[in-house]
């Protein structure tokens, strides 16, 4: 089986404009994640799915320096801008991923791949319900099931989010959802959404620039909780 994984960027976000390219630690954010998930056990090629609109050029352009596979699709339907990915680069399934993730535990891709190879699941997921991390969602999705529905997304919020009509509609599929040990975690946020978040990260990784490739989700998790109960904590 070939499995691929789909990284979803764009840069006109709402709260952060091109935060996906904005310099962290030496190199672009998106660049930090590829690293991370390049490091997976299974060998999956990685696709980063972008818009057609001008605004996403930037994105094609670093991909295209970085040897980076790179497709572009609707920018605002991203459901159909992954069955278009999908129909560019077949696989037997694909793993869903954030741009906005740098810091993401490669385990846990590896892990939703264990548990994909092990049962006949459609849909494996550690977001619903939500026991890690933001910005440590991993979701990952038989193919052929999502090409199978993607036409039935009408709703905006289910073109958007790309999965959510999975879960609305949860008793017609097979789902597994993989949970963390410490789900007291759940609150924390290893995302970045908005300028101040990238501070937060950059601080958090400075402090392991020379093993940040090892550490794992709950280092990072509990280095980003020190940080929100002591924005000195690391001065």
């Amino acid at each position: 089986m070939n499995y691929l994984i789909i990284i979803q960027a764009r840069m006109n976000s709402t709260r952060f404009p091109g935060k996906v390219l904005a310099p962290l630690c030496g190199k672009p954010l998106l660049a930090h994640l590829l690293e991370r998930i390049s490091r997976n056990h299974h060998g999956c090629d990685i696709v980063v799915a972008t818009s057609a609109d001008d605004s996403d050029i930037p994105i094609v352009q670093f991909c295209a320096t970085n040897s980076i596979l790179c497709h572009r699709g609707p920018l605002g339907h991203v459901a159909e801008r992954f069955a278009s990915c999908l129909k560019t680069y077949p696989a037997e399934a694909f793993v869903r991923l954030s741009g906005d993730s740098p810091l993401l535990d490669v385990e846990l891709v590896d892990r939703a791949i264990a548990l994909y190879r092990q049962q006949d699941y459609d849909l494996i997921t550690n977001v619903r319900p939500r026991t890690f991390p933001r910005g440590q969602s991993v979701e990952m999705i038989r193919s052929s099931c999502f090409l199978e529905h993607v036409g039935n997304m009408q709703d905006v919020r289910d073109q958007e989010h790309v999965t959510r009509y999975f879960y609305q509609h949860a008793t017609a599929f097979k789902l597994c959802c993989f949970e963390s040990p410490d789900p007291s975690y759940a609150d924390i946020s290893l995302a970045v959404d908005t300028p101040a978040d990238l501070v937060a990260i950059e601080t958090i990784m400075q402090q392991h620039m020379e093993r940040q490739l090892e550490d794992s989700w709950l280092e990072f998790a509990t280095l980003r909780r020190r940080l929100s109960q002591n924005p000195r904590a690391f001065l």
